[in-house]
């Protein structure tokens, strides 16, 4: 996620008001351009599914409509940006530090 809020950030900064998204929308349109579904992006921020897929429409929504110029260079931040490996590797297992009814084992996660 800070891969792509770096490069929405740059782009955002480079043309200020001429995209009409915010760069929360920008990062996760390019993660999704990258090829992170909208659920792993949601387990990632920890948001909704169906908010981040509301995001992700009205994002696709808004580039679709901006000039040839503007979505040409949207085109080529997320050639910039790359395909995004996200994969569950081996990690080590953390539970809640609390009484165990409570506790919920997690497994640690890495985007490659």
């Amino acid at each position: 996620m800070r891969r792509a809020l770096h490069f929405a950030r740059r782009e955002m900064e480079a043309h200020p008001g001429e995209l009409p998204i915010s760069v929360t929308q920008m990062s996760m349109y390019l993660l999704f351009r990258g090829g992170v579904s909208a659920a792993e992006i949601a387990a990632m921020i920890e948001m909704r599914h169906r908010h981040v897929s509301r995001r992700l429409m009205a994002a696709m929504s808004a580039l679709g409509t901006v000039n040839t110029e503007r979505r040409a260079r949207v085109e080529a931040l997320c050639a910039e940006m790359g395909r995004i490996n996200f994969e569950v590797r081996e990690g080590e297992v953390l539970r809640f530090p609390g009484p165990s009814r409570l506790a919920k084992p997690q497994q640690v996660v890495e985007v490659a």
